[in-house]
């Protein structure tokens, strides 16, 4: 009978043992899951969103003067938003594309196609998806959220204020701009830079600097040599020299379009062709 009640008392402690393993296996799991730890230990990269980001209304940058006002041409503006812009920063721990992004409850999607910088590498990553708002009208103010899809299969979830339209009160000064490739390894042969461009912008408004940039659809990222304040005044023309590393390459005589970002929560969008000479 003693040995009986030994063996007994012996299973009950098994099976304390196997339920106190059970729940730390349990909370193991969704540790790993909330954290991302699985995706870790399977290869894939962690991505997150860091910083604020935000969305705007936007329009490319017109070409060109229309009318007589007093003694000065008087530049065409947008009149509406034609994008919806937004602008955040990812964190990854190793390297992965983005294939597409969506404004949730919205019929607004777009894919690699109008993103700049979907090539994510180890460490922050700036990234600016440009939705084409096809007459949908955003609500001012309002919360929306952004899903962004990895080549890996992950899915990226960034809440986005929309501040409204910030069209630009800028314009090009009279020219075409284009996008050449850099022969001469521009400021002193440093070799990271492959093309370059030339942009003259004509504001309006108030003085801004830009603070980066690049060329949507590509992993160009753009860095603006000297570090560029666009200066205030009707008929004075910054001309920007934005110099683009990267390895991806460029169609001759293709249209693209250039993104500068600049500091107060603002960004231009300008067309241009490359050209390879």
């Amino acid at each position: 009978m003693r040995m009986i009640k030994s063996r007994k008392g012996l299973s009950n402690a098994v099976v304390a043992l196997i339920l106190i393993i059970a729940t730390m296996i349990i909370a193991l799991v969704t540790v790993g899951y909330v954290f991302g730890l699985f995706g870790a230990l399977a290869g894939m990269p962690i991505v997150k969103v860091v910083g604020t980001p935000y969305m705007i209304g936007d329009a490319p940058l017109y070409t060109g003067w229309v009318g007589w006002v007093g003694h000065l041409w008087e530049p065409r503006f947008p009149n509406t938003t034609q994008d919806y812009v937004v602008v955040l920063t990812l964190q990854s721990t190793g390297r992965v594309d983005i294939v597409g992004a969506s404004i949730t409850g919205t019929p607004l999607s777009v894919n690699s196609s109008e993103i700049m910088n979907a090539h994510l590498k180890p460490g922050n990553n700036t990234v600016v998806i440009v939705f084409p708002a096809n007459n949908y009208q955003l609500s001012n103010d309002s919360t929306y959220t952004i899903m962004i899809t990895l080549s890996d299969g992950q899915t990226i979830l960034s809440a986005t204020e929309y501040e409204g339209a910030k069209l630009p009160k800028m314009s090009l000064y009279y020219m075409q701009i284009h996008i050449r490739i850099n022969h001469f390894n521009y400021y002193y042969r440093n070799p990271p830079y492959r093309y370059y461009s030339i942009i003259p912008i004509v504001n309006y408004e108030h003085s801004s600097k830009i603070i980066g940039g690049g060329i949507l659809g590509t992993s160009l990222i753009g860095d603006i040599i000297p570090p560029t304040n666009i200066i205030y005044g009707y008929g004075a023309a910054t001309f920007v020299n934005i110099f683009f590393k990267g390895q991806d390459n460029l169609k001759p005589y293709q249209q693209y379009t250039v993104v500068l970002i600049l500091d107060n929560e603002e960004v231009l969008l300008v067309n241009a062709t490359y050209l390879p000479y």
